[in-house]
């Protein structure tokens, strides 16, 4: 098979008839499943099992070492709520910005998105990782990654849709290459594996390291 002349270009999803019938509708049906997917996992974990979340060294010792919380359940999940709506609109307010930018020095979104942006923004948490997983506390570490990303995926993609569906009605940017999809599926079965076995050394530490440079490398040269 051979092809002369051919030239490769980017799909514009939204002008297409099969992505209106079939592909658009279903981003609207997942946006509007996962966050119940996130609240039936607080549920899980805040109510109906919480005793599998608790730490039996605290439990043991004297007084517990902990106050209860200021705050009611359901006030915490409405302040998180608006909150991930908040920083939602003014994420894809920041992108809008920084746009022309990305443009004039010839680089590609995902790549800001994977390197600047997913790094800057989210540095106080890395800290806070990092410190725990000094002190010998690894399963809390990974916990304040995981948890960041399940938010993510779970409430703050469904609001960029909802959002983008009632200002402009063009929600093709959530249309991913083949790329993107095989690297999320590969981040989520590391993810998953580093949960379970729950222990961590520097080796794995550098081999998620490279894995990570790899994702952004393949990104730059997309």
């Amino acid at each position: 098979m051979a092809c002369t002349g051919c030239l490769a270009g980017k799909i514009e999803y939204k002008d297409n008839q099969r992505f209106q019938d079939k592909g658009e509708p279903l981003i609207y049906c997942v946006a509007a499943i996962l966050p119940f997917a996130y609240l039936v996992g607080l549920l899980f974990t805040l109510k109906t099992h919480s005793h599998l979340f608790e730490n039996p060294e605290e439990e043991e010792g004297e007084g517990g070492g902990h106050e209860g919380p200021e705050w009611p359940v359901w006030k915490a999940v409405v302040v998180l709520l608006i909150s991930i709506t908040l920083f939602s609109l003014i994420a894809e307010e920041m992108i809008k910005a920084i746009e022309p930018t990305l443009d004039a020095i010839g680089i590609e979104q995902a790549f800001a998105g994977a390197t600047v942006m997913a790094l800057v923004p989210s540095s106080a948490e890395y800290v806070n990782a990092i410190t725990f997983a000094m002190h010998n506390n690894v399963a809390l570490s990974l916990e304040i990654g995981s948890s960041s990303a399940v938010q993510i995926c779970l409430l703050m993609l469904p609001v960029l849709v909802g959002w983008s569906a009632i200002v402009d009605h063009d929600v093709s940017i959530l249309m991913f290459p083949m790329f993107m999809v095989f690297a999320i599926i590969f981040a989520v079965i590391i993810v998953n594996y580093l949960s379970i076995e729950g222990k961590a050394n520097y080796f794995k530490g550098c081999a998620l390291v490279i894995v990570y440079i790899l994702f952004i490398v393949g990104l730059f040269f997309q």
